[in-house]
């Protein structure tokens, strides 16, 4: 198991948003904890932020470097904005590292909503959006790596591919498992029949449209195809 230390100034948002997401996501491989130079409070607007994204940091506390000051850790990793604060230092790390995150308590407004805790959830988790269209890029890529075994496929053999994708649910298979034999099948069927091949971006359109959400695309991406 490894063992992490977030340190920054107040351990009041910075650092106890970074300890419930590592312990969220790192479950029973990393023992996680965060400190300050200063004993403060759990900022509530941090907390409602994380929330947002399901995860309770409610039950946090603030706390001071000294009680872990005789603690060794794997990893150390202060948090805290170096141009305008002075960033504590531990002793006990085998590894030290820094993310540089301003104290979103000195924006304007932090004392009545969280907005200005928003980019630090998103320099923490990195854009959903984005990460949403990695993922569909994966798949994009998958799709492209059947692309030519498809193309070799005869027209009779390409038609009984519908035969094939019914019996292969019926038999108990998950359509999410099918997705990219689907997709490469359709867009193989698109081009011999309409000359017309799906651009990535259209596949990961009708990935999107095929989750249940919406997919805005700009004109001449080919929404219609």
């Amino acid at each position: 198991m490894n063992k992490v230390l977030f340190l920054c100034t107040h351990n009041s948002a910075r650092s106890q948003m970074a300890e419930g997401l590592l312990r969220h996501r790192g479950g029973a491989d990393y023992a996680v904890y965060s400190a300050g130079t200063e004993k403060t409070l759990v900022r509530p607007q941090a907390v409602e932020v994380m929330k947002e994204i399901g995860i309770d940091i409610s039950g946090h506390t603030s706390k001071t470097l000294d009680e872990y000051i005789h603690n060794e850790f794997d990893e150390v990793i202060t948090v805290c904005d170096k141009a305008n604060e002075s960033c504590p230092v531990f002793p006990n790390a085998k590894n030290t590292r820094h993310w540089n995150f301003p104290d979103p308590s000195r924006a304007a407004g932090s004392k009545s909503d969280g907005n200005n805790y928003m980019p630090l959830l998103t320099s923490l988790f990195g854009d959903a959006n984005k990460r949403h269209l990695n993922n569909l890029a994966n798949e994009v890529a998958v799709i492209n790596g059947l692309e030519k075994d498809v193309r070799a496929l005869s027209d009779e053999q390409l038609k009984s591919k519908t035969k094939y994708f019914k019996e292969k649910l019926k038999a108990g298979s998950q359509l999410d498992e099918l997705i990219a034999e689907i997709f490469a099948v359709v867009r193989e069927a698109s081009h011999r029949s309409l000359n017309q091949r799906h651009f990535d971006v259209q596949l990961i359109g009708g990935m999107v449209l095929h989750a249940a959400q919406v997919a805005e695309m700009r004109t001449g991406e080919g929404k219609t195809l």
